[in-house]
């Protein structure tokens, strides 16, 4: 596993969960408004055809059945990869989805961001 530090607020920023949902071929849910309802891709097993809801505006999802949830893409991934959230982040960055940069430490992105002229 690479080391250093994720910069998960930039990921959750860069990647929406629509995003991540047409990545893994998830494409058999309903659109309602900024809502999509639809059969659970996170446990195979799921009962009822509307138990899984993401809300498109929020980036929020929540399966009724297997109880699954989250607020964002990384927990998404997460639950359907079965690993943790910074691995999460890394197999996004893998599968071309985000470029990730590691830094050793929190304090290494304040120098890294000024360096890019943001404060």
């Amino acid at each position: 596993m690479k080391a250093g530090w994720v910069d998960f607020k930039t990921i959750k920023d860069r990647v929406s969960v629509e995003q991540v949902l047409a990545h893994y071929g998830i494409n058999w849910l309903r659109r309602s408004g900024d809502e999509l309802r639809g059969k659970c891709p996170i446990h195979p097993n799921a009962e009822g055809e509307r138990t899984f809801h993401v809300n498109l505006a929020k980036n929020l999802f929540h399966c009724f059945s297997c109880g699954a949830k989250g607020s964002g893409v990384l927990e998404l991934v997460a639950a359907l990869e079965k690993v943790s959230i910074r691995e999460a982040a890394l197999k996004l960055e893998a599968e071309g989805l985000i470029s990730v940069v590691l830094l050793p430490t929190p304090r290494g992105l304040v120098v890294a961001q000024k360096k890019q002229g943001r404060k």
